[in-house]
């Protein structure tokens, strides 16, 4: 139904656990595939464990541990995360992935034409395969899909037509449909030896 989220789990292993009748947890292991749907958004994920709790027969939270991986396809390739945990919240939809080892977001692109100013998300160009890597404290997906934000220690990197360029800044936003990237909060962008530092780059 529309605005329903609906999750189905597919690994080697799952247990749930009931009280009173009433469900209290699910948990899997073994490699576990998520696919999890809210409204028209669709989103898949796998972990080596997963752990859904409830609270009054209703979904609460998700956890997925080891291995995290989520893939999404973009109107010119696609982003993966890889990150060692993540969280799924139910009333926001939000998935948060964080852990020790900072996560890594790869943007994964086969466009054709031209990258306009500093977007790095069109940065690989002139017809062949490019990737643009982002390493972050934690990564915050929107419920809908429509965002993607890293907060804390932001670093991008990405090879152009015109040299290797680097992004830091205290946080970005990617909107995966229209491939637009911005930064914010002491943004810096290093292109070969040249420095350009401003509040906000996109």
């Amino acid at each position: 139904f529309e605005g329903e989220s609906r999750s189905t789990i597919r690994a080697p292993f799952i247990e749930s656990e009931f009280e009173n009748q009433k469900i209290l947890s699910v948990s899997a292991e073994g490699g576990v595939d998520l696919d999890v749907s809210t409204g028209a958004s669709r989103r898949h994920t796998r972990s080596e464990q997963f752990r859904m709790e409830y609270r009054d027969g209703e979904m609460d939270r998700a956890t997925q541990t080891g291995n995290f991986q989520l893939k999404e396809r973009t109107p010119d390739g696609y982003l993966e995360l890889l990150a060692e945990y993540a969280t799924y919240d139910t009333r926001s939809g939000e998935v948060m992935a964080t852990g020790e080892n900072r996560p890594l977001l790869r943007n994964r692109t086969v466009a054709t034409g031209d990258s306009n100013g500093t977007n790095l998300a069109q940065a690989a160009k002139a017809g062949e395969a490019g990737e643009t890597s982002t390493r972050a404290d934690r990564f915050i997906i929107g419920g809908d899909n429509k965002t993607i934000r890293a907060e804390g220690n932001v670093e991008s990197a990405a090879e152009t037509d015109d040299g290797a360029v680097v992004i830091t800044a205290d946080s970005m936003r990617v909107d995966p449909e229209s491939q637009w990237v911005d930064y914010s909060g002491s943004a810096q962008m290093v292109l070969n030896e040249n420095l350009i530092e401003a509040g906000m780059i996109e």
